[in-house]
């Protein structure tokens, strides 16, 4: 799917962005990978590269990013053998034209407490 949605710095929080229409055109596309026990993971293309663009997106439409206390209305993770330091949402790969103009592409593995907490998850 795809979500498009303006962004702006929040009027309540100037650390938060926030959907809002007179702000910046930002566009995600999504993907369901994987559907798990009350979660889904999901892989994210930001077309846009506004500040928290996927976080406020998904939040916005009602499925925030696991363990991302800034966008969370309230805590949804039940089990304490689920939580993260960290919010879960991993750039798997980057890519961008350095200064010469070549295309650079970096790759890079699932941290090993999001992999750990994946096993966990498949477990259930």
């Amino acid at each position: 799917g795809t979500i498009r949605l303006p962004l702006a710095r929040s009027r309540f929080d100037r650390e938060k962005w926030a959907i809002k229409y007179s702000g910046k055109m930002a566009e995600t596309t999504w993907e369901v990978e994987k559907y798990f026990v009350g979660t889904t993971l999901v892989r994210l293309l930001p077309r846009t590269g506004r500040t928290h663009q996927i976080r406020v997106h998904l939040a916005h439409m009602g499925f925030p990013i696991f363990s991302d206390e800034k966008y969370l209305t309230k805590s949804l993770v039940p089990d304490d053998r689920l939580k993260l330091p960290f919010h879960f949402l991993h750039a798997q790969k980057i890519g961008f034209r350095d200064m010469a103009g070549e295309w650079q592409s970096i790759e890079a593995p699932l941290p090993e407490d999001a992999a750990k907490l994946l096993l966990l998850m498949e477990s259930e």
